[in-house]
């Protein structure tokens, strides 16, 4: 278009203001109001505002009188009692319904009953001369205890409970689901000064799962002493745990991580430690804590007691333990019958061998053979397979979920009290639940995955046959697992006997791994 047949209104140097208009014929303008008429500029001047002179008019449903709204009644029934005139009824009293809350649980106490970390109480009456086994224990946690549901102490707090109570250093070694969380927190329950709103007693723990799990135990043991226990762990928000150590928390549970990280906040404080307790202590220096371990330690007090406890001992522990405690008495309840140390004898233990690729037509076969597949825990190596193989046994009818590191810790949280409340029977996880939970009621573990080493293979099979009980513990052997495997086996000795499943060809007797 070239330039010269532009309009004259339309040129830049004869632009017509925007509020106006030409009228039809004439060529004079008119005003007009339009949406940008607050903005005019003569040719040559700059741009300037102009606001509207007047009110904004009203809106539309504002020219509408507003219409009466029927009031619905009810008819009266037929067979509807009448009430006598002369003795009206009394209105009820209100109700008021409490509704829980975060704010219920602040400063980071587990409330029993909304956690299933935190396990129902006896109701029972207890008797006015009991007393948990021999131990020295005053009124108030000695009902803690029977509230609790302890009856008789098991051997590792026999042992460890006098010892910590008379303020010296203790290293436990048992069997997984033994009761150590009580042999040590029957002490600091005991040792902690109730009107004292400061932190006495600080028990680092590898897993955010085993922190709650702790957090709970330790809560039901302090409720007739008013302890308040606060669980510290990442994958959440900052508040509630920073409400509880500025609320007076006593007692810390948490991982070496968050723990480390309050610490450099200055919102943990340990001038009044007074315990210290390491957790499953191999397993939080054997992934990678030992560093973050030290800086903790480096901030309690030098006049402290501390407590390790794990199920095994090798030598990184040793030297931890050389380096920081103080004459300790090493406590060990682990049988040393044969090859069959550290394995609980009443946990029956099999293996399958199965090709990689028929791993979960051996799980289906074995769980239709067998009826007694309540509650299942299967191992798996990586985070991605364990999604894949709940899907798989989901597509297959099963009530499965995964558990792992990568999931939010309200879904972990939840995953993990379903599984404990029977609403899921299948829980496939990686090593996260490997260490330390105490899940009642498991009646198999499946590792589906091998484990990397022996001491791995004893921590997952612990979480089957728990304070006593018979459990089952299967291994599937696939042909990229014979070289760890022989290293379990011979850890396992004779108690590991392989089981055929007629995968491919008629079972056979089971026979002792020993002689397979």
């Amino acid at each position: 278009m070239l330039v010269d047949n532009i309009p004259p209104q339309l040129s830049t140097f004869s632009r017509v203001p925007t509020s106006t208009a030409l009228t039809p014929g004439s060529g004079s303008a008119y005003h007009r109001q339009t949406t940008w008429s607050c903005l005019e500029r003569t040719p040559g001047t700059s741009f300037r505002v102009n606001p509207p002179g007047a009110k904004a008019p009203p809106p539309r449903w504002a020219a509408t009188a507003p219409q009466a709204v029927p009031v619905a009644t009810r008819a009266a029934s037929p067979v509807r009692p009448s009430v006598p005139e002369a003795s009206p009824q009394k209105a009820p009293a209100p109700v008021t319904i409490h509704r829980p809350s975060r704010n219920d649980d602040e400063p980071g106490r587990h409330v029993a009953g909304r956690d299933a970390s935190v396990r129902p109480t006896a109701t029972e009456a207890m008797p006015t001369d009991w007393k948990f086994g021999e131990l020295e224990l005053t009124d108030p946690v000695r009902t803690a205890v029977w509230l609790a549901g302890y009856r008789e102490p098991t051997p590792i707090q026999v042992k460890c409970v006098p010892i910590l109570l008379a303020g010296n250093d203790v290293v436990g070694q048992a069997q997984t689901g033994t009761g150590k969380t009580a042999a040590f927190g029957l002490p600091i329950i005991e040792r902690i000064d109730p009107s004292l709103r400061s932190v006495q007693a600080l028990i680092l723990v590898p897993t955010r799962e085993l922190c709650r799990q702790v957090t709970g135990e330790l809560t039901r043991l302090g409720r007739e002493r008013n302890i308040e226990v606060l669980a510290v762990y990442g994958g959440e928000g900052m508040d509630r745990q920073l409400k509880g150590l500025a609320g007076g928390a006593q007692v810390v549970v948490g991982t070496p991580g968050r723990v480390q990280d309050h610490l450099w906040r200055n919102t943990l404080v340990l001038t009044d430690l007074r315990v210290a307790v390491l957790d499953e202590a191999d397993e939080m220096l054997d992934i990678g804590f030992a560093e973050a371990i030290e800086q903790i330690i480096k901030w309690m007090p030098r006049e402290r007691q501390t407590c390790l406890f794990s199920a095994t001992v090798p030598p990184f522990v040793a030297r931890l333990v050389k380096r920081y405690l103080r004459d300790p008495e090493w406590v060990s309840t682990l049988e040393t019958t044969g090859n069959m140390r550290s394995v609980p004898s009443q946990i029956r233990q099999n293996f399958v061998n199965v090709a990689e690729r028929d791993k979960l037509d051996a799980l289906d076969k074995l769980v239709k053979e067998e009826s007694d597949y309540d509650r299942v825990l299967v191992f798996r190596r990586m985070k991605i397979t364990s999604d894949r193989l709940a899907q798989s046994m989901q597509r297959r009818g099963y009530i499965a979920k995964a558990l792992h590191g990568d999931l939010p810790q309200g879904e972990r949280n939840r995953v993990l009290d379903d599984f404990r409340s029977g609403r899921i029977r299948f829980l496939i996880a990686t090593n996260v639940a490997a260490r330390g939970l105490d899940i009642d009621g498991v009646s198999h573990v499946l590792n589906y995955d091998l484990p990397d080493t022996p001491d791995e293979y004893v921590h997952r099979i612990g979480r089957t046959g728990r304070a006593g009980r018979a459990g089952t513990a299967i291994s599937f052997v696939s042909e990229w697992d014979y070289e760890v495997f022989g290293a379990i086996k011979e850890r396992a000795g004779d108690g590991l006997v392989e089981r055929d499943l007629g995968l491919y060809g008629a079972p056979a007797e089971p026979t002792p791994a020993a002689n397979a």
